[in-house]
């Protein structure tokens, strides 16, 4: 596996693409407290009160049978996919 250079993409952008989760990461474990700091920087964004949030860093593994495989970020994204689809509760 060869380091590439980083890229920075939108979230819609990103959202775009499939991914998986390796069977070697933990299970979701964010708590309401960690969900709803993150909504609140989502809010902020789409509010206008921010024009631009560093929401961290997202590593994908591109292996080679194709597939994308989230290596760090995984509680965020699927924090961002349950939110989209209006899957989120608690």
């Amino acid at each position: 596996m060869a380091i590439q250079t980083y890229t920075i993409k939108k979230m819609k952008t990103f959202l775009e693409d499939t991914y998986c989760i390796p069977d070697y990461q933990r299970d979701y474990e964010w708590t309401e407290n960690e969900v709803s700091d993150f909504w609140d920087d989502l809010e902020s964004v789409v509010s206008g009160e921010e024009e631009r949030h560093f929401f961290g860093q997202i590593v994908v593994h591109n292996a080679k049978e194709g597939k994308k495989y989230i290596i760090d970020g995984q509680q965020r994204t699927i924090s961002i996919c349950q939110f989209a689809t209006g899957a989120f509760a608690y």
